[in-house]
């Protein structure tokens, strides 16, 4: 059967691969449920919207930051339904990919790289500890040229992330592509969610799944949580995590990012004979060419991505469109020529985009008691966990663990595109190619 044949729901349709062998609940992937408000506190010191990353790492901190609090994390769905849950599971170790053309100009910015940098490897060890179930892996993010234009500009772009301090060495793709790898770490993303919530739920904190929540509002004493059941929830605080679901949530004030759906495919089991080169599965490779793609080996299969819409698909986010699939198994098939290789899984899911790709974490509404901790997009897994504690420190009361922290959420918030560094960096990219300047 080619892809122009086979349907678009697949035999796992409403879970992505990760789910469906994580053990997420079946076939919860079409419409949000009902709820019943079971389980739902009537009151709590603090309510966490969204059982993401995001929302189960800023309850996670607000344990931390004061404990013997009553925390609540509300989930539309179960735990892990979202972006969390259907992402490739890479920790970047460049989680703020914009910094790299600012860094040139703005000192807080470069030494931002640096940090989150260190605190992604921080993290990694962390959940080797403390969630061994989240599968850390040890990988080699591998940035692959696919032309010479790519190739000048991946160059400067290896030059700033020295600059920066973090260790990029000059490496080969499969094909002799120019390329850089820098040392990080990839996750079983949907394990690692259900690890957190674990966690969490050791530490005292309330998860009830299965309750969509229709509004956020301020009060006189703080916050109003009501749900799709009718019911009701106060706190002193509430912080929401929704990411690219927010639209669904009444809020003080709307979050300012778009929302983007990205499709993956999981294929049949290949050794690394069959695809062509060896060292694969120590590999999370990005190519950077007209089509932007990514892929990595797990548990002897390839986990491929690389479209985008900017419109849903069916009835169901999960959905993958009959010529999505067609287009991803054509660029498999560049990505890895003469190997028999085929999707077997696929799945779609959405993200939230914000202008810059960083994320939104400040106080909401006229009070503050509302924190947005959204805005999570392509370089989301490691930034959700290490800005947990920032928008826990947000809420009234509130603090920063350190001075460093602190210093991240200011240079987060005062970011904007770096119009004229853009405009430098591929002027400068234009006069390399010009002069022909060898890549690398």
């Amino acid at each position: 059967m080619t892809g122009r044949d086979r349907p678009a729901s697949t035999p796992l349709a409403g879970r992505s691969y990760w789910q469906s062998h994580g053990g997420a609940p079946p076939g919860a992937g079409g419409a949000v449920p009902a709820g019943s408000g079971a389980g739902v506190p009537a009151r709590s010191d603090f309510a966490v919207i969204g059982g993401g990353l995001a929302g189960l790492s800023s309850a996670l901190a607000l344990a931390d930051a004061e404990p013997g609090a009553r925390i609540v994390v509300l989930e539309a769905n179960f735990v892990g339904f979202g972006a969390s849950g259907r992402n490739a599971g890479l920790l970047s170790p460049l989680p703020a990919p914009l910094w790299l053309a600012s860094a040139i100009s703005e000192p807080e910015h470069l030494w931002g790289l640096k940090h989150l940098n260190g605190r992604v490897h921080e993290i990694a060890q962390w959940l080797k500890a403390e969630a061994p179930e989240s599968g850390v892996t040890p990988k080699t993010l591998r940035l692959e040229a696919q032309g010479y234009f790519t190739a000048m500009g991946l160059s400067r772009v290896a030059r700033l992330i020295d600059k920066a301090g973090i260790d990029v060495r000059p490496a080969k793709g499969p094909r002799e592509q120019i390329a850089f790898g820098l040392e990080t770490h990839a996750v079983d993303p949907y394990r690692t969610v259900a690890a957190l919530a674990g966690l969490a739920r050791r530490r005292g904190i309330t998860i009830v799944e299965q309750q969509p929540v229709r509004a956020v509002e301020e009060t006189t004493a703080g916050v109003k949580i009501v749900l799709d059941a009718g019911l009701s929830l106060e706190a002193r605080a509430a912080i929401v995590c929704t990411n690219a679901y927010s639209g669904s949530v009444a809020l003080p004030e709307a979050a300012k990012a778009k929302v983007v759906h990205n499709f993956m495919v999981a294929t049949n089991p290949v050794t690394d004979t069959q695809i062509g080169w060896s060292g694969a599965s120590d590999i999370f490779a990005i190519e950077l060419n007209t089509s932007y793609v990514f892929y990595r080996m797990h548990e002897g299969r390839v986990v491929y991505g690389g479209i985008e819409r900017f419109k849903p698909y069916g009835d169901s986010d999960f959905n993958v469109p009959p010529d999505v699939l067609v287009g991803l198994e054509r660029l498999i098939a560049r990505s890895f020529p003469g190997a028999a290789m085929r999707p077997e899984e696929a799945w779609g899911g959405i993200y939230h985009q914000t202008g810059t790709d960083l994320p939104i974490i400040r106080r909401s509404g006229a009070a503050g008691a509302v924190v947005l901790n959204v805005g999570y997009g392509g370089t989301g897994v490691a930034m959700t966990m290490l800005c947990g504690r920032l928008a826990a420190a947000l809420v009234p009361g509130g603090r920063f663990v350190n001075s460093d922290d602190e210093r991240l959420l200011a240079a987060l918030a005062a970011s904007r595109v770096p119009v004229g560094a853009l405009a430098r960096f591929v002027a400068g990219v234009a006069t390399d190619v010009l002069t022909m300047r060898r890549p690398g």
